[in-house]
Formats: C-alpha cells, sequence, structure tokens
C-alpha cells in the first residue's frame, strides 16, 4: 500500500523484501496461520480484507487501493498417512490503474492513484 510491503493479518508496519540465490524474493516477518479447516481458512482471509485499503470515488464505490496476494498451502494425507499430496494455490488481487482526471481524486486519494500507477 502506498509503495510499501504489509501484512494484512498483523499489520503492524511496513516488511521488507528480500532475496536470496538460494530462497528467491520472500517478505521478512509475514504471517503464516495453520488452518485446521474451511472455517479457520475463511476467517483469516475474512480478517486480511478487513485490514486492506479500498476508497470510494466517481468512477468506483468500492477501489482497492493496492495489491495483494494471498497464498493457500495444503498438505493432504490419507488415513494411514501413505499417500500423502502437498500443494499451493496462490491469489493476486492487482489493484488497476487509475485516470486520475475521470474519478476526481484528490488529496490522499490522489496519492494513492499515482503509488497505484507507478506499481
Amino acid at each position: 500500500y502506498n509503495e510499501q510491503v504489509v501484512d494484512l493479518i498483523e499489520p503492524a508496519g511496513p516488511l521488507a523484501v528480500r532475496g536470496s540465490s538460494s530462497s528467491g524474493f520472500y517478505v521478512e516477518d509475514l504471517s503464516v496461520v495453520q488452518c485446521r479447516n474451511v472455517r479457520d481458512l475463511q476467517y483469516v482471509v475474512s480478517k486480511g480484507l478487513e485490514n486492506r485499503h479500498s476508497r470510494h470515488h466517481l468512477l468506483n464505490q468500492h477501489s482497492s487501493r493496492s495489491h495483494a496476494m494471498f497464498s493457500v498451502y495444503l498438505d493432504a494425507a490419507d488415513a494411514d498417512g501413505v499417500n500423502a499430496r502437498y500443494g499451493r494455490i496462490s491469489l493476486l488481487d492487482l489493484a488497476g490503474s487509475e485516470n486520475v482526471r475521470t474519478s476526481q481524486s484528490s488529496g490522499s486519494g490522489l496519492k494513492e492513484a499515482g503509488s497505484i500507477n507507478r506499481s
């Protein structure tokens, strides 16, 4: 949000993006939440959505003001644990570019639009 990486589950402040040749790029100190069932997962998603920045303007009543990424790591096995399977699903929501003149954004909305358009 506004050129900063923020954890939407535990929004304490900007986080650092790091990179290494062995593990690639990652966000330092990002929350990882273990979910036992779908209800747990729904709670975590709703918590993240509550902390997401949005704003209304002339063109859109609920305009997201940032990009968001949500990754789900799946571990599954049959009852005897023999056939284990693993996977990851990553969901991205990218804030679209904004025509400032048409949306008539001003003040902090104008600053957000500039950050969105640069990213």
